[in-house]
């Protein structure tokens, strides 16, 4: 059922920013590495779920493909070629999930229980987001279309059914209590760079603050003012030739776009902090790749902060919310259950079809045979009996494997024995269901 389902990921429990920064995707890079999957795959299911905290790759490869070892350093392949990074160097910060281990991270993941964040809802968003985008660039097979909706369905129940995101921070609020450190409180003039999810709900966060002045720039003026029209009258945009202007006398910036270098750069601050004179700047950069370089923290002034240094701040909200994480873990397995029980289905479905198929066929020939000569209401009665006869045959093996598929009482190999039995492999129907040997296992669990 999912032995050719292999998760190839990186977050921010496995490797340091300076690495996740070099595997983040954007839109376009994802539709590259989706075509460029497919190329070399016929009939691959590729998604890719790209966030600030994690770059994870599930891939569903044909049933004659290599090994687990051999698709994850295809995998890696097609990561890194685009940008010319190196395998070897990247290949120790990656864990890897096969199977039915790749199913539990995905459903763990859309229940909010593997975020930087627990229980944030973002997430569940961008799983939606990115196996909308994989369907639009044809790389969605009949798998991913019962997998992924059955994932985001189990993080919506986690959600409605616990308080594990109730009074959970977004990234924003961890941001403004970082801030606090070094303004108490009382920031004068707060710059927006970017018009995301994530600096759209920093700014939300900080307009809670009642700064005297709440600035938005962003390459893109139309989503700029859109995002200040839903701030309120303290907020202003200004384009994005004024950055370095904007730079010399706000108090706080927040920063996240999607640029893939970064957008100030540290000879850059010679000019600024002249202009700034003693006056502190914090800056919050919790864009992936970094937006601003990582020495300009090295100023005495300036106050830097990454994605990363949110943990400290995040660490402490969590802890009132604790006592959900065992309900939600609940949720999520019952939720596991209940996919496996459904994939079940699909691979017995078939089975069952073909026996009624058959009995159908015999019924018919045998039928033909006695009916030759006899009055038409004969026939009709002869007809009858023999679609009862044949009902009553094939009723208890047909019930009984129904009883078994609900119940998930077949194993692989179980499934597999009933396909051999049943199907013709020149149909199409039978699905490779075999064991792998130690595939199922986890090569690295990161948590």
């Amino acid at each position: 059922m999912t032995q050719q389902l292999t998760l190839l990921g990186v977050n921010h429990k496995t490797a340091p920013l300076e690495v996740r920064e070099k595997c983040a995707f954007g839109p376009d890079e994802i539709r590259d590495f989706l075509r460029r999957g497919c190329d070399s795959y016929q009939d691959l299911e590729t998604v890719v779920v790209s966030t600030c905290n994690r770059t994870e790759i599930y891939a569903r490869f044909p049933a004659a493909s290599d090994t687990p070892d051999r698709r994850v350093n295809d995998l890696l392949s097609l990561l890194c070629e685009a940008d010319g990074n190196d395998p070897d160097s990247f290949e120790p910060h990656f864990y890897r999930y096969h199977c039915d281990d790749a199913v539990q991270h995905l459903f763990r993941l859309a229940g909010g229980l593997d975020s930087m964040i627990v229980g944030e809802g973002e997430i569940l968003r961008q799983i939606r987001d990115a196996f909308e985008l994989a369907r639009e660039n044809g790389s969605i097979g009949w798998f991913f279309h019962r997998l992924f909706p059955a994932a985001i369905k189990a993080g919506r129940r986690v959600r409605s059914d616990t308080n594990l995101s109730k009074g959970c921070i977004t990234p924003g609020q961890a941001a403004l209590r970082l801030s606090d450190r070094h303004l108490n409180g009382k920031s004068r003039e707060v710059l927006v760079i970017g018009s995301g999810d994530i600096a759209r709900l920093a700014a939300l966060a900080f307009r809670e603050q009642a700064p005297e002045k709440l600035f938005v720039v962003n390459r893109s003026p139309e989503r700029a003012e859109k995002l200040v029209k839903s701030l309120g009258k303290t907020a202003h945009q200004r384009p994005w030739k004024n950055l370095h202007d904007l730079l010399t006398h706000v108090d706080v910036v927040i920063s996240s776009t999607s640029a893939k270098e970064a957008i100030v750069e540290n000879r850059d601050f010679d000019t600024i902090l002249e202009r700034r004179g003693d006056r502190p700047l914090t800056v919050i950069d919790l864009a992936v790749p970094r937006d601003f370089e990582p020495e300009i923290g090295n100023h005495k002034s300036v106050h830097l902060y990454n994605i990363d240094d949110l943990q400290e701040v995040v660490q402490k909200n969590i802890d009132g919310r604790r006592v959900e994480i065992p309900r939600a873990e609940d949720i999520v397995q019952e939720e596991v259950r209940t996919f496996f029980s459904q994939m079940n289905w699909s691979h017995l479905e078939p089975v069952i079809c073909r026996i009624r198929e058959r009995f159908e066929h015999l019924r018919a020939i045998e039928i033909e045979k006695v009916s030759r000569g006899l009055p038409e209401d004969i026939q009709e009665r002869v007809e009858r009996f023999s679609h009862s006869l044949m009902n009553k045959f094939i009723n208890f093996p047909i019930d009984k494997l129904k009883s078994l598929r609900d119940g998930q009482d077949l194993n692989r190999t179980e499934i597999a024995f009933l396909q051999r039995l049943f199907l013709n492999p020149k149909d199409g129907n039978a699905e490779d269901t075999r064991e792998t040997d130690g595939s199922d296992t986890t090569d690295r669990d990161p948590r």
